[in-house]
């Protein structure tokens, strides 16, 4: 960075923002890395531990930083400008905000500190242009918060962070995470288990970067009963990252540990996992026999594969896309932002077709209440086929008397959950969030992934990119 002062500016410490909402707002600089509880993990140069946020400059560009506006509240974003005149963010380059509420010692040096259970991270133009935005939660001591790479879309938490320095440095927090990975519903004849028996399977990825427990997982297909089978095994049994188990759905308990008290139709049904606080589902449509179901390798989402690979890379079938129905994008406190057909600004949901084939929207259920799934019923007449990559807006405004796309019940800014299900009552898909602020939406980035974030510019009925 070239500065007209004398600070050392890689010191300094910031936050990370999305993808998403870069390409929204056309700008190059984002946050790239915060820390909102710091005891240990990086100084000011007046040798104090405080609060941090690093800008990155992901353009091509030098980006002029005199007159930036730095906030804590997406409600007053000019809380904090920065008066520097002739500081310059060159490509590539980082800066540090310290959130330390010293002003007087620095330009770069706010009236306000980060809060470590959660709160807001906005930087305006001095223009008054929205850059760029988070909103998180409770954050752990000493354990960032940052973009792999950087200036990307995908957040991860670091247990060595780097203000100041690429996010490629940095080392990542360890956590295990167990996930649904293959279905095969139909076996006849292509995978014996260690019997030579042709049973269907379920296979499990370790897809942390922590070896994963096993004793005590869950699996069933059965909503109403999450704990249809548990694996009992020596406590210290872990599966190491990326690493895979299958187990075998035969009814058949008596052949060992990895065998469950049910098997899988071939007609489609849903699944759940349950590791600990962690959790997993999937819907999977009707197979034919020897056909199965995975997640691609690289991007998660599930499709058709080319044969059955138990314990072994998945192999998605030539020509294959991720299919069905998924919550893609909602806003749950809605001032100014978006309005309906009507001219209200309600709260919305938008279901995304992320599918090669046309789906019907007629008989859909949406809900905020998990243990309601089925509390507003779609009822659309004539053709309601929504297109691949399509997106239909679902207003939540308690106002079913305004339409089809008009549901039975409002989001909560509080925090609760939505649910989405399928005309026969089988869960789609799903999203718990917490608190969220006023005209910033959640969304996936890009559509249909498995990586979600926030919008200071919300896209309903359109492509989050």
């Amino acid at each position: 960075m070239r500065t007209a002062c004398c600070l050392p500016l890689l010191l300094l410490l910031g936050c990370v923002a999305d993808d998403a909402d870069e390409t929204a707002l056309g700008t190059s600089l984002v946050i790239n890395e915060f820390l909102a509880s710091n005891d240990s993990q990086g100084s000011d140069e007046q040798g104090e531990f405080d609060d941090w946020a690093e800008l990155y400059n992901a353009g091509d560009e030098p980006f002029e930083l005199h007159g930036l506006y730095f906030s804590d509240n997406l409600g007053d974003p000019r809380k904090h400008q920065i008066i520097d005149p002739g500081a310059v963010l060159m490509p590539g380059e980082y800066v540090l905000i310290w959130c330390d509420s010293q002003p007087e010692q620095g330009p770069y040096h706010t009236s306000f500190n980060l809060s470590a259970s959660g709160e807001d991270i906005v930087i305006t133009s001095a223009g008054g242009q929205a850059l760029d935005a988070i909103t998180f939660g409770a954050q752990t001591t000493d354990v960032s918060l940052g973009r792999s790479p950087d200036g990307s879309g995908n957040w991860i938490e670091f247990a060595l962070p780097t203000p100041g320095a690429s996010n490629e440095e940095a080392e990542p927090v360890f956590e295990a995470r167990l996930v649904l990975n293959e279905i095969l519903a139909d076996n006849g004849g292509c995978c014996p288990d260690e019997h030579g028996d042709f049973d269907d399977y379920i296979e499990l990825r370790n897809i942390g970067n922590a070896p994963a427990l096993l004793n005590g997982l869950a699996l069933s297909d059965d909503a109403a009963l999450p704990e249809l089978f548990l694996l009992s095994l020596p406590a210290d049994s872990s599966l190491p990252p990326g690493e895979r188990c299958v187990f075998w759905c035969d009814d058949q308990g008596e052949q060992g540990p990895f065998h469950t008290p049910f098997g899988l139709s071939r007609n489609g049904e849903s699944l759940w996992l349950r590791h600990g606080s962690q959790a997993d589902s999937v819907v999977f449509p009707a197979l034919a026999a020897d056909e199965a179901w995975g997640r691609h390798p690289a991007t998660h989402s599930w499709m058709a594969m080319q044969s059955p690979t138990p314990g072994q890379e998945n192999l998605p079938a030539a020509g294959s896309t991720p299919g069905g129905l998924l919550i893609n994008e909602y806003l749950a406190s809605n001032d100014f932002c978006c309005s309906d057909e009507n001219g209200e600004f309600d709260d919305w949901i938008e279901v995304y077709n992320s599918g090669n084939a046309p789906v019907p929207l007629n008989g859909l259920f949406l809900s905020d209440d998990g243990a309601e799934p089925l509390k507003h019923q779609v009822e659309i007449p004539g053709d309601s086929l929504l297109p691949p990559g399509g997106h239909a807006v679902f207003w939540c405004d308690s106002q079913v008397s305004q339409g089809p796309f008009h549901c039975g019940f409002a989001l909560s800014a509080g925090g609760e959950q939505i649910r989405l299900s399928a005309a026969d009552g089988t869960l789609l898909d799903s999203r718990d969030y917490d608190t969220q602020t006023t005209d910033v939406s959640e969304g996936r980035s890009p559509d249909g992934s498995d990586s979600w974030t926030n919008f200071v510019t919300p896209t309903p009925g359109a492509a989050n990119e």
